[in-house]
């Protein structure tokens, strides 16, 4: 199991009533955050895990289910997240099985 997006990025602002809530947001090192979208943040952390490989390409991604738990956001905002990572061409999802690391040349 992956490590909980609340624990990669403690700035993520996100609601008090999501599991895991650790009330850090404008935390060290990332002043600001809490003005950016929340879609954008979830994002950066999905971005730098696979950057640092946590996520290895073709492997799978959290889902809208579970970027909902984890951050407590709501489901239109999950979905804007990985939507986004796609548009990039950072993910890839094929349906009924989730949404993965996309190869890197």
């Amino acid at each position: 199991m992956s490590t909980p997006l609340w624990i990669a990025h403690p700035t993520l602002v996100c609601s008090p009533h999501a599991r895991g809530w650790l009330g850090f947001p404008g935390g060290a090192g990332d002043e600001g955050a809490e003005d950016r979208p929340k879609w954008e943040q979830i994002a950066d952390v999905i971005r730098q895990r696979i950057a640092d490989g946590t996520y290895a390409p073709r492997s799978r991604v959290p889902s809208v289910r579970q970027i909902i738990t984890e951050t407590g956001v709501a489901v239109d905002t999950a979905q804007k997240t990985l939507a986004n990572l796609r548009e990039e061409g950072v993910i890839y999802t094929v349906r009924g099985l989730g949404s993965f690391v996309s190869d890197r040349p």
